[in-house]
């Protein structure tokens, strides 16, 4: 359960350290850190396969390539959520993934859960709160943030079904590995060789983010799922409280601390409900 806790304040502050990274050094851009994000973990995977004198093989190539996609495409809205908005409404709408995996269940021949659907209006309108504290003003980090949790959900979708047939190393080494190459071929005029005070943001960012992620696959060993989902969705809260203590003007509004709320409530009670319904399945 702490390392599930851990991870979800690794995620929020590793775009705490990009923000930094932005004040302290503004030729940075969102996608040279997209970029070292994917080539750092890339290298990483690769020398554990390397320690274990294996080459990585996949199955279901079709899922696989969607969910390295997928990945890439919500990591690049997300990042550009946090160039051009508040980390907390960055972080909050990424974490809206869960809903929309809800919203794509109506839109395909599945039996259609009512009591769910009705999650997913509380959750929009938590979703508008966080969008529109105040005035209906558009924002341009509102569209990154929230495609990055639509994106996000036809993600999770991919993963579901590439992980039945892939280990994780496997599968994080080819998702690593195409999103470092996407994004040197789409990027490389952004890219140069950074000092050593650019290093420590680049890759400090890279390093958290890495580490979130390997803290939430190890700690989904020891929790169930919901308690998993739920503690994973702590960094809507997490992104809410220590934006004032990390980041100066990073105040939530109170429509916004509303919005959060709600979300996070919707997040709890869909993977609640979700894992009640795999169950039930599962005993039938």
């Amino acid at each position: 359960m702490l390392a599930v806790l851990s991870s979800a304040f690794l995620l929020y502050l590793h775009t705490v350290v990009m923000r930094w990274g932005q004040e302290a050094v503004p030729a940075l851009t969102s996608n040279f850190y997209l970029f070292v994000r994917f080539l750092l973990g890339w290298i990483i995977i690769s020398c554990v396969l390397y320690r274990v004198r294996r080459l990585p093989k996949i199955e279901d190539r079709g899922w696989v390539a969607l969910r390295a996609i997928a990945n890439l495409l919500s990591v690049f809205c997300f990042y550009q959520a946090v160039q051009e908005t508040g980390l907390a409404e960055a972080n909050i709408l990424n974490m809206t993934y869960p809903v929309f995996i809800v919203v794509l269940s109506w839109l395909g021949l599945g039996e259609r859960d009512w009591l769910a659907s009705g999650l997913t209006v509380i959750a929009f309108v938590g979703i508008v709160l966080v969008m529109f504290p105040g005035e209906f003003y558009w924002q341009k980090g509102n569209f990154w943030g929230i495609a990055s949790g639509f994106i996000a959900a036809f993600g999770m979708l991919a993963l579901n079904r590439a992980r039945q047939r892939n280990s994780a190393t496997d599968l994080l080494f080819y998702v690593f590995g195409t999103g470092a190459l996407i994004c040197l071929i789409g990027f490389y005029q952004e890219f140069f060789w950074p000092s050593w005070l650019e290093a420590q943001y680049l890759f400090g960012s890279a390093a958290l983010s890495f580490i979130g992620q390997y803290a939430l696959t190890l700690g989904f060993r020891y929790v169930t799922p919901v308690e998993g989902s739920i503690i994973s969705s702590t960094r809507i809260l997490i992104a809410a409280a220590l934006g004032p203590v990390l980041l100066a003007g990073e105040v939530l509004s109170l429509g916004g601390w509303v919005g959060a709320a709600l979300i996070f409530l919707a997040n709890v009670l869909l993977a609640h409900r979700l894992w009640q319904a795999a169950d039930k399945q599962t005993s039938l």
